[in-house]
């Protein structure tokens, strides 16, 4: 795992940030922002119609269709990649995801009041959602492989109480306005990702690049992804204005703990995921299984969750560029795991709840707690 801080030695002190008029760019700090809350109000914990569950009242059939949707187009990528070195870009194949997004998200809202013979069409637009949300992520991290670590690092940060804000102004707003917004922040990532063509981007599709796989990475984020799984289901059913506000204040103290213990206190990412980061998620799953989803113990949790999550970008930056790998192959294979986790853990969730009762839902959280806890050593 990188023992470097973001581009500089472990001793550089606290200079990484001395001029962030030079850090920072727009395109990398609005396109990921966009990228987080679309992700937020789509795929995990939708503003606009909750998928599924308001049809069938079934969470794990909610969360999860979209999910698999999301992990499937990622490993559809990365086979792709590796097959062929196929790569997509340019401004026709950002035209085709910008359809399936809207097409998704459009689909959901009109979808939203429709009884339960609209299941199957509801099913649809999720997989269109999940789709081009995966296909959108890979552009934005291209993006920030074509940036020094440091720049991407700083962009990341202040995107990340961009996207604090808009989430927690996305409580206030009824469904029509949030549909906008949504369309809104559709088009806003991608104007971010309209400069990426030219010859000067080739480097970041890694046409002749190795195909090594970080594992260590990917074991990592599986792991958070299952244990994760476990306690969402029984998260996402918390009131949307509850939700919405422990969101909104999970991702900044997430971005304030990024800001000292990156650049205060001079921590390498080791130290920061394994010591801080999943500790914090555990501790978050203790406090739900013990109290419940209280706002408190969500914002816990969601910290944790936010924090590994800016790691685990600025992780994949860092092995694209110290491993000469290509952001076409390590993002697909990393968000692949994750997602792909979160929906086995919110299935084995459903299941052993299911078998158990209540007391069977309160022991897999607790399992989930262990498996957090047992990886992060």
């Amino acid at each position: 795992m990188a023992k470097v801080l973001l581009g500089t030695s472990a001793g550089n002190g606290n200079g990484a940030l001395r001029d962030w008029r030079g850090l920072l760019s727009l395109r990398l700090t609005v396109g990921p922002a966009a990228y987080i809350v679309l992700t937020v109000m789509v795929l995990q914990h939708p503003v606009l119609s909750n998928h599924a569950i308001v049809l069938t009242g079934d969470v794990f059939l909610g969360l999860s269709v979209a999910g698999l949707a999301n992990a499937l187009a990622f490993l559809g990528l990365a086979l792709l990649y590796a097959w062929r070195r196929i790569v997509f870009h340019g401004l026709r194949y950002q035209a085709i995801v910008v359809v399936l997004l809207v097409t998704g998200i459009i689909g959901e809202f009109a979808l939203s009041g429709a009884g339960e013979g609209m299941i199957v069409p509801m099913v649809a637009a999720n997989v269109l959602s999940g789709v081009g949300l995966a296909c959108l992520a890979v552009g934005q991290v291209r993006l920030f492989a074509g940036a020094p670590s440091r720049q991407a690092a700083a962009n990341l940060l202040v995107g990340m109480f961009g996207a604090a804000l808009a989430i927690a102004l996305a409580a206030m707003l009824d469904p029509l306005l949030s549909l906008f917004a949504c369309l809104l922040l559709v088009d806003v990532s991608f104007a971010a990702l309209r400069v990426e063509g030219g010859r000067g981007a080739a480097a970041r599709y890694g046409e002749k690049t190795p195909l090594a796989i970080p594992w260590k990475l990917v074991a990592t984020l599986a792991v958070q992804g299952l244990s994760t799984g476990f306690v969402q289901k029984s998260v996402v059913l918390a009131s949307q204005e509850g939700f919405f506000l422990a969101e909104g204040i999970a991702f900044v103290l997430a971005g304030l703990l990024a800001l000292v213990f990156l650049w205060r206190l001079n921590r390498d990412f080791n130290h920061l995921l394994y010591v801080i980061a999943f500790p914090l998620l555990a501790l978050g799953h203790l406090a739900m299984a013990l109290v419940g989803e209280t706002l408190g113990a969500v914002i816990v949790h969601e910290v944790g969750y936010r924090f590994i999550m800016f790691l685990s970008w600025m992780l994949a930056v860092w092995v694209i560029k110290h491993k000469d790998l290509s952001a076409n192959w390590v993002w697909p294979c990393i968000m692949c795991a994750f997602v792909g986790g979160r929906v086995a853990g919110m299935a084995c969730g459903t299941l052993l709840g299911s078998i158990g009762g209540a007391d069977g839902a309160a022991a897999v959280q607790m399992i989930a707690v262990f498996a957090v806890l047992f990886s992060a050593l």
